[in-house]
Protein backbone atom coordinates (compact mmCIF):
# COMPACT_ATOMS: atom_id res chain seq x y z
CA UNK A 1 0.00 0.00 0.00
CA UNK A 2 1.01 3.84 -0.56
CA UNK A 3 -0.32 7.06 0.28
CA UNK A 4 -1.02 9.22 -2.29
CA UNK A 5 -0.91 13.06 -2.03
CA UNK A 6 -3.62 14.98 -4.53
CA UNK A 7 -2.98 18.27 -3.06
CA UNK A 8 -4.19 20.18 0.19
CA UNK A 9 -4.01 17.64 3.08
CA UNK A 10 -5.65 15.15 0.73
CA UNK A 11 -4.43 11.47 1.10
CA UNK A 12 -5.94 8.48 -0.80
CA UNK A 13 -4.67 5.06 0.49
CA UNK A 14 -4.12 2.96 -2.12
CA UNK A 15 -4.04 -0.85 -2.42
CA UNK A 16 -1.56 -2.07 -5.33
CA UNK A 17 -1.12 -5.47 -7.20
CA UNK A 18 1.09 -6.98 -8.88
CA UNK A 19 0.96 -6.35 -12.73
CA UNK A 20 0.85 -9.60 -14.19
CA UNK A 21 -0.34 -8.43 -17.83
CA UNK A 22 2.93 -8.50 -19.47
CA UNK A 23 5.89 -11.81 -19.19
CA UNK A 24 8.44 -11.27 -16.85
CA UNK A 25 11.41 -11.62 -19.99
CA UNK A 26 9.07 -9.76 -22.32
CA UNK A 27 12.37 -6.94 -23.02
CA UNK A 28 14.69 -9.52 -23.44
CA UNK A 29 12.41 -11.28 -26.24
CA UNK A 30 11.80 -7.86 -28.32
CA UNK A 31 15.53 -7.61 -28.24
CA UNK A 32 15.99 -10.86 -29.79
CA UNK A 33 13.10 -11.29 -31.91
CA UNK A 34 12.60 -7.37 -33.70
CA UNK A 35 14.81 -6.15 -36.13
CA UNK A 36 14.99 -2.52 -37.79
CA UNK A 37 16.49 -2.02 -41.38
CA UNK A 38 16.78 1.19 -43.32
CA UNK A 39 14.56 1.69 -46.10
CA UNK A 40 15.69 1.96 -49.84
CA UNK A 41 14.79 5.54 -50.82
CA UNK A 42 13.33 6.64 -54.41
CA UNK A 43 16.82 8.85 -54.41
CA UNK A 44 19.67 9.24 -52.17
CA UNK A 45 20.75 7.75 -49.04
CA UNK A 46 19.06 6.06 -47.08
CA UNK A 47 17.67 7.52 -43.54
CA UNK A 48 14.62 5.92 -42.49
CA UNK A 49 14.07 3.01 -40.83
CA UNK A 50 11.38 -0.37 -40.96
CA UNK A 51 11.18 -0.88 -37.31
CA UNK A 52 9.41 -4.71 -37.00
CA UNK A 53 8.17 -5.57 -33.53
CA UNK A 54 7.61 -8.98 -33.25
CA UNK A 55 6.10 -11.10 -29.72
CA UNK A 56 3.72 -7.84 -28.77
CA UNK A 57 0.35 -8.24 -27.42
CA UNK A 58 -1.80 -8.46 -30.20
CA UNK A 59 -4.31 -5.88 -30.21
CA UNK A 60 -2.99 -3.77 -28.36
CA UNK A 61 -2.01 -0.23 -28.79
CA UNK A 62 1.80 0.49 -29.53
CA UNK A 63 3.73 3.90 -29.60
CA UNK A 64 7.54 3.95 -30.54
CA UNK A 65 9.41 6.81 -29.63
CA UNK A 66 12.91 6.77 -31.02
CA UNK A 67 16.14 8.56 -28.34
CA UNK A 68 17.88 11.29 -29.99
CA UNK A 69 21.77 11.71 -28.44
CA UNK A 70 22.85 15.69 -27.92
CA UNK A 71 25.36 17.43 -26.68
CA UNK A 72 26.40 17.59 -23.00
CA UNK A 73 24.59 13.90 -22.48
CA UNK A 74 21.05 15.09 -23.76
CA UNK A 75 18.80 12.85 -24.21
CA UNK A 76 15.38 13.92 -26.24
CA UNK A 77 12.47 11.26 -27.76
CA UNK A 78 12.14 11.86 -31.26
CA UNK A 79 8.33 11.79 -33.16
CA UNK A 80 8.57 8.27 -33.74
CA UNK A 81 5.60 6.40 -34.48
CA UNK A 82 2.92 4.33 -33.33
CA UNK A 83 -0.10 1.73 -34.33
CA UNK A 84 -2.44 -1.38 -33.06
CA UNK A 85 -0.93 -4.15 -33.33
CA UNK A 86 -3.88 -6.45 -36.17
CA UNK A 87 -1.08 -8.93 -37.04
CA UNK A 88 -0.29 -12.74 -35.91
CA UNK A 89 2.46 -14.62 -36.84
CA UNK A 90 3.26 -18.27 -35.82
CA UNK A 91 4.42 -18.92 -32.41
CA UNK A 92 8.05 -19.62 -32.27
CA UNK A 93 10.46 -21.11 -29.53
CA UNK A 94 11.54 -18.72 -26.79
CA UNK A 95 8.72 -15.94 -27.62
CA UNK A 96 5.62 -15.95 -25.33
CA UNK A 97 3.34 -13.11 -27.46
CA UNK A 98 2.95 -13.65 -31.26
CA UNK A 99 1.69 -10.19 -32.32
CA UNK A 100 3.89 -8.35 -34.83
CA UNK A 101 3.36 -4.63 -36.15
CA UNK A 102 5.97 -2.25 -38.96
CA UNK A 103 6.25 1.06 -37.75
CA UNK A 104 8.40 3.47 -40.30
CA UNK A 105 11.02 6.19 -38.03
CA UNK A 106 11.51 9.54 -40.40
CA UNK A 107 15.04 9.82 -40.30
CA UNK A 108 15.41 8.53 -36.92
CA UNK A 109 19.20 8.64 -36.52
CA UNK A 110 19.32 12.45 -37.43
CA UNK A 111 21.51 11.54 -40.23
CA UNK A 112 20.28 13.84 -42.96
CA UNK A 113 21.75 17.70 -42.48
CA UNK A 114 20.20 20.90 -43.03
CA UNK A 115 22.54 20.99 -46.27
CA UNK A 116 20.87 17.78 -47.57
CA UNK A 117 24.11 15.63 -47.06
CA UNK A 118 24.23 12.43 -45.27
CA UNK A 119 26.31 10.25 -43.45
CA UNK A 120 25.38 6.67 -41.94
CA UNK A 121 27.76 5.25 -39.38
CA UNK A 122 29.55 2.29 -39.84
CA UNK A 123 27.51 0.68 -37.29
CA UNK A 124 24.15 2.25 -36.49
CA UNK A 125 22.28 1.42 -33.66
CA UNK A 126 18.17 2.17 -33.07
CA UNK A 127 17.52 3.07 -29.31
CA UNK A 128 14.04 3.48 -28.53
CA UNK A 129 11.71 3.48 -26.22
CA UNK A 130 8.89 1.43 -26.46
CA UNK A 131 4.93 1.72 -24.97
CA UNK A 132 2.73 -1.00 -24.70
CA UNK A 133 -0.79 -0.13 -23.64
CA UNK A 134 -3.64 -3.14 -23.77
CA UNK A 135 -6.84 -2.36 -24.76
CA UNK A 136 -8.89 -4.62 -22.56
CA UNK A 137 -7.70 -2.29 -20.12
CA UNK A 138 -5.66 -4.68 -18.61
CA UNK A 139 -2.22 -2.93 -18.39
CA UNK A 140 0.46 -0.82 -19.77
CA UNK A 141 4.07 -0.94 -19.65
CA UNK A 142 7.01 1.47 -20.68
CA UNK A 143 9.93 -0.58 -21.91
CA UNK A 144 13.16 1.92 -22.17
CA UNK A 145 16.39 2.35 -23.90
CA UNK A 146 15.59 -0.82 -26.43
CA UNK A 147 18.55 -1.07 -28.97
CA UNK A 148 18.44 -2.88 -32.11
CA UNK A 149 21.20 -2.97 -35.11
CA UNK A 150 20.02 -1.22 -38.00
CA UNK A 151 20.21 -3.96 -41.46
CA UNK A 152 21.09 -3.21 -44.95
CA UNK A 153 18.06 -0.83 -47.01
CA UNK A 154 15.20 -2.99 -47.78
CA UNK A 155 12.83 -2.14 -50.16
CA UNK A 156 9.44 -1.63 -47.97
CA UNK A 157 6.04 -0.02 -49.11
CA UNK A 158 4.43 2.04 -46.44
CA UNK A 159 1.05 0.32 -45.03
CA UNK A 160 -2.21 2.33 -45.40
CA UNK A 161 -2.89 1.83 -42.18
CA UNK A 162 0.79 3.17 -40.45
CA UNK A 163 1.09 5.45 -37.67
CA UNK A 164 -2.42 5.95 -36.55
CA UNK A 165 -1.53 6.99 -33.49
CA UNK A 166 0.74 9.62 -34.83
CA UNK A 167 -0.86 12.70 -33.15
CA UNK A 168 -0.17 11.65 -29.52
CA UNK A 169 2.55 14.36 -28.17
CA UNK A 170 5.57 13.41 -26.14
CA UNK A 171 3.55 14.53 -23.34
CA UNK A 172 1.01 11.69 -23.37
CA UNK A 173 4.24 9.46 -22.57
CA UNK A 174 4.38 8.39 -18.82
CA UNK A 175 7.52 7.34 -16.52
CA UNK A 176 7.02 4.30 -14.71
CA UNK A 177 7.32 4.14 -10.97
CA UNK A 178 6.97 1.17 -8.80
CA UNK A 179 6.13 0.45 -4.91
CA UNK A 180 6.57 -3.08 -3.95
CA UNK A 181 6.44 -5.25 -6.55
CA UNK A 182 3.63 -2.97 -8.83
CA UNK A 183 4.18 -1.04 -11.40
CA UNK A 184 2.14 2.62 -11.54
CA UNK A 185 1.95 5.52 -14.27
CA UNK A 186 3.67 8.41 -13.06
CA UNK A 187 3.14 11.11 -15.57
CA UNK A 188 6.60 13.33 -15.22
CA UNK A 189 7.51 13.38 -19.03
CA UNK A 190 6.44 17.19 -18.84
CA UNK A 191 9.41 17.99 -21.90
CA UNK A 192 10.23 16.19 -24.97
CA UNK A 193 14.28 16.54 -23.20
CA UNK A 194 15.19 14.43 -20.83
CA UNK A 195 18.68 14.05 -19.28
CA UNK A 196 19.55 11.26 -16.86
CA UNK A 197 22.05 8.95 -17.11
CA UNK A 198 21.57 5.36 -18.67
CA UNK A 199 19.00 2.63 -17.34
CA UNK A 200 16.18 0.34 -18.20
CA UNK A 201 12.69 2.05 -17.19
CA UNK A 202 11.01 -1.29 -17.18
CA UNK A 203 12.86 -2.50 -14.32
CA UNK A 204 10.83 -2.71 -11.10
CA UNK A 205 13.06 -0.22 -8.79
Amino acid sequence: MILQHYGHNFLVLVQLHPDNSFPANLKNELQTHCRADFIIPGSGQATDVRLRLTGIPVGAAIRVYNRVFGNDAIVSRGDGAGGVCTRSVSPFDGRTLNGEIDLILIDPLGLRRPDGTVTVPTDPKLFFDLMINLTNGTGKRLFGALMLPIQAPISFATPTTSNVLQPLTKKELVILQSSGSTIQPFPLLMSPVLKFPEFNIDTKW
